[in-house]
């Protein structure tokens, strides 16, 4: 069992996240495919099992003895789990595990990247749902059976034991499309202050979502809303605001955008000053978030979000800059 002992400043700073990233996805898929139970894997389960019964495939690469979830993890994330702590990993088999999520993500995450992502943000609205009209206490009450808040102890059920205590760094709840165990804690969720990830389950609901498939490619799936978004804002502005999903700082952003660090100062004003994100400062640090209007018009809701006259306008201004 895991222990989060929360004080006053952790329950004060908890917070959502839509997803952790790709790659940890990944990490939870390679258990996924492994097993037969969720309904809503099982077209996606045989594709990727046959995509991966080759020799040089990722799975087949990895040894017997690092296939559970959280010594991969554990590697992947350099010892930033509580089972991981204090673990000696030789660097070679850590290059090898690495490289086999890597291309584990490429083959079976990464061309449904975009409908994983609308799955994992519809879990964070409904998260934030919890937390705005019922409060904290609500919020933790409601992770899953598995999960118990006896105040100020956070318990979930794991075949792994361990404490931990934020120390006011607070907590963020992400959601695993993936994840099939009941919860799964990272140590740090960001920067040297923040606290811990708590990552939770999703469970889809066959009545109203499509079961994941494989398409016939294997590359990057672009999302069906990235043309018109293109044509409204421009192309690097549109990779931006894809790139917020998860909030970063300018340097991260120009990380994954590569580009320089004054072309992304451009671009988030302009982005800024459209109301499509907000930034916030500490210190040297400029941390950027999608706004709600930003997420909207990701999700290809722009014109359900705004009047259309300022829609236009908004489309005339950012084109010409």
């Amino acid at each position: 069992m895991y222990r989060i002992i929360l004080s006053a400043d952790d329950l004060a700073r908890i917070r959502v996240a839509g997803t952790v990233g790709a790659s940890i996805e990944a990490i939870f898929a390679m258990a996924t495919v492994r097993k037969n139970s969720a309904e809503y894997f099982r077209a996606w389960r045989q594709q990727i099992r046959q995509l991966t019964d080759q020799e040089r495939s990722p799975l087949r690469r990895l040894k017997p003895s690092l296939l559970r979830t959280s010594q991969i993890l554990g590697i992947w994330t350099n010892g930033g789990t509580l089972a991981s702590l204090g673990q000696h990993i030789p660097a070679p088999l850590r290059a090898e595990v690495t490289d086999a999520v890597r291309d584990f993500c490429r083959i079976a995450v990464e061309p449904h990247w975009h409908s994983i992502r609308s799955q994992l943000e519809e879990d964070q609205d409904a998260l934030r749902n919890m937390m705005s009209s019922h409060g904290i206490e609500a919020l933790l009450n409601s992770l899953g059976p598995r999960i118990r808040w006896n105040a100020p102890v956070l318990e979930i059920d794991s075949e792994e034991s361990g404490e931990l205590c934020p120390s006011g760094g607070g907590l963020l709840l992400s959601p695993s499309l993936f994840l099939q165990d009941p919860a799964e804690l990272l140590l740090k969720s960001g920067s040297a202050t923040s606290g811990p990830t708590l990552i939770l389950p999703s469970h889809p609901d066959l009545r109203f979502v499509r079961p994941l498939q494989l398409g016939s490619g294997t590359a990057l799936a672009a999302p069906p809303a990235e043309e018109p978004l293109v044509a409204l804002v421009g192309r690097t502005r549109a990779a931006a605001l894809h790139a917020l999903h998860e909030s970063c700082s300018s340097g991260e952003l120009a990380d994954r955008l590569g580009i320089s660090a004054a072309a992304v100062s451009q671009h988030t004003t302009i982005l800024r000053g459209a109301g499509l994100i907000a930034t916030r400062r500490a210190r040297n640090r400029a941390e950027h978030t999608l706004t709600s209007l930003g997420r909207h018009l990701l999700r290809g809701e722009g014109e359900r979000a705004v009047p259309t006259p300022r829609l236009e306008r908004d489309a005339v201004r950012l084109a010409a800059q």
